[in-house]
């Protein structure tokens, strides 16, 4: 079996040096180089290609420390994949150069979560305690699984996956950085 995909892209390691970029958040991630123009297939990381054609400024890099300014020129869905176009890039080669980089954008052109939902940057470093406030880990991952999103806890010795669902989360608090989970036997034991 694969190791789960990661969704918290700004976790990658590189080995550029970092900029001095400010805080950065993915919305997609470059998958392949598509035709000779240097098209790039993205998968997002956002809620869906809308949010991609409202940006002009973008950065893009393995990860947020490494990652350089451009510019999208062009956003289009074809077939059910999104390809995006860089300004500057002309050709296949320069866009597969970058195959598994991320498209990040800055803080001020990120869009607030939907009531009920948090954005994963939000989640990265929040403290998990039970219900009768045990402290249980911190969130360091979370994963894109085929039967749901999971969030990784670390518990200082373990990852313990809890499932990214009502039935086991009771409450979210970002500005605090916390987060309630129901405690079930065994689980983090």
């Amino acid at each position: 079996m694969s190791p789960p995909n990661k969704a918290n892209a700004h976790f990658l390691k590189s080995s550029v040096e970092p900029t001095n970029a400010p805080h950065l958040t993915a919305v997609a991630r470059f998958v392949k180089a598509v035709g000779l123009a240097g098209d790039l297939k993205v998968e997002l990381l956002c809620d869906g290609p809308d949010r991609l054609r409202g940006l002009s400024d973008i950065w893009i890099g393995r990860s947020a420390e490494s990652a350089f300014p451009a510019k999208i020129s062009e956003v289009r869905v074809q077939g059910n994949g999104v390809l995006v176009r860089i300004e500057s890039w002309r050709d296949r080669s320069k866009s597969e150069q970058h195959r598994g980089a991320f498209i990040f954008v800055q803080e001020a052109d990120t869009v607030r979560p939907k009531r009920g939902t948090v954005r994963i940057d939000d989640l990265i470093g929040c403290e998990v305690k039970s219900e009768d406030g045990i402290p249980l880990g911190v969130i360091r991952e979370v994963y894109s699984l085929p039967g749901g999103d999971a969030w990784g806890v670390w518990t200082g010795s373990q990852e313990v996956l809890v499932p990214a669902v009502k039935h086991w989360i009771r409450s979210v608090d970002i500005k605090r950085r916390r987060v309630v989970v129901a405690r079930t036997e065994g689980l983090f034991e």
